[in-house]
C-alpha cells in the first residue's frame, strides 16, 4: 500500500511543476516591459534638462545685451523721435484745421448752389396754369398798346381773341369773369367806325407823285393867244399886213376881269422847292393819320390845298380834281374816340396774384 501511496505522490508533486513553467514565462514578459517605461522616462527628463539648459541659455543672452546697450543714448533716441512725433501730430493739427476751413467754404458754395438751383427748380416747376396766366397777361398787354400807342385796332383785337382762347383751355370758372370782360372789349372794338386807313394812305402817296403835273398860275398868264382863223386869203398884201400887226399888238395886251386880289408870280428857280413841299405836306398827312395825330393830319391837308389854290392854275382839270380830293379826305373822318379795352387786364392781375399767393 505504501508502493502504492508513492507513486501517487509523486504524480501529484510532478503535477504542480508542469503547471508553474507558465509563471516563468510571465516574469520573462514582465521584465521587458518595466524596461521601456524607465526608457522613456529618463528620455523626457533629458528633454526636459535639454529646455531648461535653452532656456537658461536665452535668459543669459538676453541679459548680456541689455547689459551690452547704451541705456542713455536709447533714452535720448526714444525722446528725440517723441519730439519728432510731436511736430508732426502739430502740423497734422495744422493741415486739418486748414482742410476744415476749406471744407466749410466748400459747403457754404454748396448751401448757395443748392438754394439757386432750388430756386431755379421752383420758377421752372410752375404750374400749367400759371404759364397760362402769365401769357394772357402778355396778349392783354399786347392789345392795350396797340389800340392806345399805335391806334391799331385789328392787332389789338386779334390779340384779345387769343387772350379769350388761352383762358378757354384752362377751363376754370374762376376765369368767367374775365372773359366776359373781354368779350365786352372786343364788342366794343368791333363797333367802332373805322376808316380805310390804307386806302387813305395809298390815295395821299398817289397825289405826292402827281405833283409834278400841275401847271403853276405863271405858265398860264403868259400862253400865247391862240391865233384868229377865217382871214380871207384873197386880201391884198397891205390888208394882210395891218391884221398880223394888229393881232400881234392884241397879243401883247390882254385884258382879264378877276374878282379875287392876283396873287404874286413864283420864280421859276422856285418851282422845285413849292412842289417838294407840297409833297413833305402830303406825307406828313399819311405819317399822322396811321399814327393817329388827327390834328396834324388834318393841318396838313389844309395847307396843301391852300398851297394848291395859290400858286397852280385852278381854272385846270387836274388841278381841280386834287383839291376835290383833298377836300373829301378833309371831310373824311379817319379818328374816333377809341374805348378802354384796360378792364380785363386789371381783373386778369388780382386773380393771378391771389393764385400765386402762398
Amino acid at each position: 500500500m505504501a508502493e502504492d501511496t508513492a507513486p501517487d505522490t509523486k504524480q501529484v508533486v510532478a503535477k504542480p511543476a508542469k503547471a508553474a513553467k507558465p509563471k516563468k514565462s510571465e516574469k520573462s514578459a514582465q521584465k521587458p516591459s518595466g524596461g521601456r517605461v524607465w526608457g522613456v522616462l529618463a528620455l523626457l527628463v533629458s528633454l526636459v534638462a535639454l529646455g531648461a539648459v535653452g532656456y537658461g541659455g536665452y535668459i543669459y543672452y538676453i541679459k548680456q545685451d541689455l547689459f551690452s546697450t547704451d541705456v542713455v543714448a536709447e533714452l535720448n533716441r526714444l525722446k528725440s523721435g517723441s519730439a519728432r512725433n510731436g511736430e508732426r501730430q502739430a502740423e497734422f493739427g495744422k493741415s486739418l484745421d486748414r482742410f476744415e476751413q476749406r471744407l466749410n467754404s466748400v459747403k457754404e458754395i454748396q448751401d448757395t448752389l443748392a438754394s439757386a438751383i432750388g430756386g431755379l427748380a421752383q420758377d421752372l416747376g410752375r404750374k400749367r396754369d400759371d404759364w397760362a396766366l402769365a401769357e394772357t397777361e402778355q396778349l392783354l398787354l399786347i392789345a392795350n398798346y396797340r389800340l392806345q400807342l399805335a391806334r391799331d385796332v385789328e392787332t389789338a383785337v386779334a390779340a384779345l381773341r387769343a387772350a379769350d382762347e388761352q383762358l378757354q383751355k384752362l377751363a376754370d370758372p374762376s376765369l368767367l369773369p374775365i372773359r366776359k370782360l373781354i368779350a365786352d372789349e372786343i364788342t366794343a372794338l368791333q363797333r367802332l367806325d373805322r376808316a380805310d386807313i390804307p386806302g387813305i394812305a395809298l390815295r395821299l402817296g398817289s397825289m405826292a407823285s402827281t405833283l409834278e403835273q400841275l401847271p403853276l398860275h405863271v405858265e398860264r398868264r403868259f400862253a400865247t393867244a391862240a391865233p384868229v382863223t377865217g382871214v380871207a386869203t384873197t386880201e391884198s398884201t397891205s390888208l394882210n399886213t395891218l391884221q398880223q400887226m394888229w393881232r400881234d399888238f392884241l397879243g401883247l395886251i390882254r385884258i382879264r376881269k378877276t374878282t379875287t386880289g392876283q396873287k404874286p408870280l413864283l420864280p421859276p428857280e422856285q418851282d422845285y422847292f413849292l412842289r417838294e413841299n407840297l409833297r413833305l405836306m402830303l406825307y406828313g398827312a399819311q405819317l399822322a393819320m396811321l399814327q393817329g395825330d388827327t390834328g396834324t393830319y388834318t393841318q396838313n391837308l389844309k395847307s396843301a390845298r391852300r398851297w394848291i389854290g395859290d400858286y397852280f392854275d385852278t381854272e385846270t382839270q387836274v388841278v381841280t380834281n386834287m383839291q376835290e380830293e383833298l377836300q373829301a379826305l378833309l371831310d373824311e373822318k379817319i379818328v374816333v374816340e377809341l374805348p378802354d379795352v384796360s378792364a380785363s387786364l386789371g381783373a386778369l392781375r388780382d386773380i393771378a396774384s391771389k393764385k400765386l399767393a402762398p
